[in-house]
Parts: structure tokens; sequence; C-alpha cells
């Protein structure tokens, strides 16, 4: 995932480069290249920095992943995302009234 999250922010950006890279970091795995594209595109949605997973997500199917997996992985990202809040909480006990 992060050879792919990376690729895909580099400007110039070469599909064909980055397909190669993250395909030699997988080793012969489409199941690791399908959690990740699933992952990207189950989270694209609920990550405001996420303007690059559609393509982190190309650059692993692209290298092999195993395309039947990934909508698994896709709901999980989306159940995930559904049970995280990304903000910045205080916890209760700190917040003072004002004096």
């Amino acid at each position: 995932m992060g050879a792919a999250n990376r690729l895909s922010k580099e400007r110039p950006f070469d599909l064909e480069a980055a397909v190669a890279e993250v395909r030699h970091v997988a080793d012969g795995r489409p199941d690791l290249l399908a959690e990740a594209a699933g992952t990207y595109l189950g989270t694209v949605q609920s990550d405001p920095f996420s303007w690059h997973y559609p393509l982190a997500a190309q650059i692993c199917l692209d290298a092999g992943a195993d395309r039947t997996a990934v909508s698994l992985w896709v709901e999980r990202a989306r159940d995930r995302a559904r049970h995280t809040w990304g903000g910045i909480t205080i916890p209760h006990e700190t917040v003072r009234p004002k004096a």
C-alpha cells in the first residue's frame, strides 16, 4: 500500500513504472494487491486526503490484484470508515465550564 500511495502522488506520473514497482514489491501476491486496491476504493469517500486513492487502486489492479477479492476489501474498508472518526476529540473530563 505504501508504494502505491507514494507513486500515485508523484509528478510527473508514469503508470507503467508505478505498476512495475508495485508488482515487484507485491512479490507475486495478488491477494495483497486486492487488499490494497479495495482499501483505497473503500475509504476514498471518507478520507479528506484521498484525492489520489483511485489512482493508487488502479496501480494495484494493473499490477495483478485478484479482482474477485477486491469487492470484499472495499466493503471491509467502508465498514471501518463508518466506525471511525478522523477528527480530534477532547476527553470530556478536560472540558471546563466558563468561569
